[in-house]
């Protein structure tokens, strides 16, 4: 099992986080609180798009000089990508 805080410099991915729009078109919502994503966000440049109704999942990009978030199709088979699971603190210590 691979941590996102254990992604280091060489290593490029795009993991899905539990962000979406779903419920409203460019308000974008945390799936397990229903929280809107106001206080923190880390929106990379030109995010999110809003005018694409079919951006309504949001993934975090790694390496380092890409960890910002980026709206894109869900469901588009041909953009893969792995996912992070929200987990309590205790089950995820190192």
């Amino acid at each position: 099992m691979i941590f996102a805080s254990q992604f280091s410099e060489d290593i490029s991915a795009q993991l899905w986080i539990s962000l979406n729009d779903f419920y409203k078109e460019g308000s974008f919502v945390w799936e397990a609180t229903g929280e809107l994503a106001e206080i923190y966000s880390y929106w990379g440049a030109g995010q999110p798009i809003t005018t694409n109704l079919n951006h309504n999942c949001v993934y975090a990009g790694f390496p380092s000089a890409q960890r910002k978030w980026f709206s894109e199709d869900c469901y588009d088979s041909n953009k893969k990508k792995r996912y992070i699971c929200e987990k309590p603190r205790d089950v995820c210590s190192d």
